[in-house]
């Protein structure tokens, strides 16, 4: 590949993530929760295309990101080219590394769609050195309202194979050894999830382009009524950080 189809391929996929406000909220608060430090080394489970690999990166991390999509594997070694970054065509089920490697493992918005979800976990507690961090975000889709016809087109378009409840993704993480430290739903708002139930309404058309151009406003909007009109005990997405002790 040529250095400038490179150039645009990097600027495509850095940019198409970071304007996506869906994605930028979600990175912003995994990376408050996984309060990195210089020299941590990180486990990025089902790391996508890379670009939360990019943004750990830069805080001075060394990442590991596994994925089962070659193609998004690639993708990742390109955006991150010359960085502290190793991706691994792997499944999560059983990771390809020994026991306490990783300061922290982080899964955004994959563990819902594992066949086994507990294995995964398991194997994220092995891989984490003691008192090692945890963060997961996960579909939850328990904002009140959420129609089911919603659910079920969430469901079959993002092969989503369950939705999580807090106390249920506790009862795994807790299961596993992990002891629960913070936790909280997002998209929680009545202004956030009616945004959110619209980006999915328009997922993959014309009109779905809006949400990027108006990315500043919408991603303005849905932080903002979160903060002050958000839900405790319901939400779109469910963020959980855990410890191994």
């Amino acid at each position: 590949m040529s250095k400038i189809k490179k150039t645009l391929y990097r600027l495509l996929l850095v940019t198409t993530f970071n304007t996506h406000f869906i994605k930028a909220i979600e990175a912003g608060i995994i990376l408050k929760l996984l309060d990195l430090k210089s020299g941590e080394r990180v486990c990025d489970i089902a790391c996508g295309s890379g670009q939360l690999s990019a943004k750990m990166v830069k805080q001075g991390c060394s990442i590991c990101g596994i994925d089962l999509n070659s193609k998004a594997i690639n993708y990742a070694r390109l955006i991150n080219e010359g960085r502290d970054c190793s991706f691994f065509l792997d499944n999560a089920e059983m990771l390809p590394f020994e026991g306490r490697t990783f300061d922290k493992v982080v899964s955004a918005c994959a563990l819902e769609h594992f066949q086994n979800d507990d294995a995964a976990i398991k194997e994220m507690y092995r891989v984490l050195k003691n008192d090692g961090a945890l963060v997961l975000t996960v579909d939850s889709f328990t904002y009140r309202g959420i129609e089911a016809a919603v659910q079920r087109l969430h469901r079959k378009a993002a092969h989503v194979v369950r939705y999580y409840t807090m106390a249920q993704l506790a009862e795994k993480l807790v299961g596993a050894g992990f002891q629960i430290e913070e936790t909280n739903y997002f998209f929680n708002s009545p202004v956030s999830a009616f945004i959110f139930k619209q980006k999915l309404k328009y997922q993959g058309s014309a009109t779905g382009l809006i949400f990027y151009l108006l990315f500043p406003l919408v991603y303005c909007l849905c932080s903002l009524s979160d903060r002050f009109r958000g839900r405790k005990d319901e939400g779109y997405l469910l963020a959980m950080k855990a410890v191994k002790r």
